[in-house]
């Protein structure tokens, strides 16, 4: 998973700005899939699993550009369709007859998103140089910004101010600054309103049911 692993992260970036090339039989496979499912792809890992049952077992990795590409595939959280990991998987296996440094038996196939795991970054960023300002900068109504990954939370004080700021309209000046400041490490320009991914919340409810603990809260 992109997610938390910066050595993959680093790969997939570099073949997104073309400095890393597939291997011909990946790259068969990568304009495949491409043309098969009208989706983009940013590169393909084949590698093997390393802990658990399945140590060892080979695993290929198709890292999906967008958030869009990403949902066309899956199922819901967890899985992928099954009609499209079937053909993936069996064209890959026709494939690496072909090639025989590509293993392809019992394959496991998994799939990422390029563009959430920049944008998680971007938001990151975000919160280390500039949530503390925007905060400081409307102190009379927000109590702190916190995030995970690429949500992010605005905490005002009480319910009430979240209905209060809403109507005055504090809560889209709020949102529009938190988006420009993250819009500025937003190296493919994958940002845009629709997936930007920050909402408002309150103090009052993270004491009344998450005991204060933003731990509590984002697991």
């Amino acid at each position: 998973m992109l997610f938390g692993d910066s050595e993959l992260f680093a790969v997939a970036r570099s073949a997104k700005v073309g400095e890393r090339n597939l291997q011909s039989g990946l790259a068969e496979l990568r304009d495949w899939i491409s043309s098969e499912f009208d989706v983009s792809v940013v590169h393909i890992v084949q590698d093997y699993i390393e802990l658990g049952s399945a140590e060892g077992r080979p695993r290929l990795n198709v890292i999906l550009e967008t958030d869009q590409d990403f949902d066309s595939w899956k199922t819901d959280a967890m899985a992928i369709r099954s009609d499209i990991h079937d053909k993936v998987v069996g064209r890959f296996k026709k494939i690496a007859s072909g090639y025989p440094d590509l293993e392809s038996e019992n394959v496991h196939l998994t799939i990422d998103n390029f563009s959430d795991e920049c944008l998680g970054r971007a938001c990151s960023a975000f919160l280390k140089r500039h949530a503390k300002r925007i905060t400081d900068d409307f102190k009379h109504a927000i109590w702190q910004i916190d995030g995970f990954s690429r949500a992010l939370v605005v905490f005002l004080y009480t319910d009430d101010e979240i209905t209060r700021c809403t109507a005055n309209g504090t809560c889209k000046e709020i949102s529009r600054r938190c988006f420009d400041a993250v819009k500025q490490y937003d190296e493919f320009d994958y940002l845009t309103d629709d997936a930007f991914r920050l909402r408002f919340d309150s103090k009052e409810n993270l004491d009344n049911n998450y005991k204060s603990n933003l731990f509590y809260y984002w697991r």
